[in-house]
């Protein structure tokens, strides 16, 4: 929230500004993207602080009810959500084309030896957005990409 404040009062043009917060603050909010098990409520934070910090770029208070489509097509910026979802699937991709004795490959396949999950609602595991994303054969697709 800093450097927003600090882009603000700088004076600098509306895509410069948002080129310094997407090469810096978005980088911040995806870090490590690739290897979480998002879940929408993690999404909807992280989602929440972009708003925020474009809103506070813009001048915009929460009051004046300009609405975030408005908000995304001046700026122009890319949402972090979307961000996340890409580095996630580019890093399946990865993990898959990669030799079949290394660490995180064997962690991200390993299947605990009872086969069975606890009871209650299941936590959602890594590949599980994977597998919404692109179906079940997502590791065939991932070794032979388009």
């Amino acid at each position: 929230m800093l450097l927003c404040c600090l882009l603000c009062r700088l004076g600098l043009k509306l895509k410069s500004k948002i080129r310094v917060f997407e090469s810096t603050i978005v980088p911040v909010l995806t870090y490590g993207a690739q290897t979480w098990a998002t879940t929408k409520k993690q999404l909807g934070k992280i989602q929440t602080a972009q708003n925020s910090m474009l809103r506070q770029l813009l001048g915009i208070k929460l009051k004046d009810k300009v609405s975030l489509e408005k908000i995304y097509t001046k700026t122009r910026a890319k949402r972090v959500g979307v961000i996340a979802k890409t580095h996630k699937l580019k890093y399946a991709g990865h993990l898959m084309r990669e030799w079949d004795q290394k660490w995180n490959k064997t962690l991200t396949l390993w299947i605990p030896h009872t086969g069975r999950r606890g009871r209650g609602r299941p936590r959602t595991r890594w590949s599980d957005e994977i597998t919404r994303e692109l179906g079940t054969t997502w590791m065939v697709k991932a070794k032979n990409p388009p």
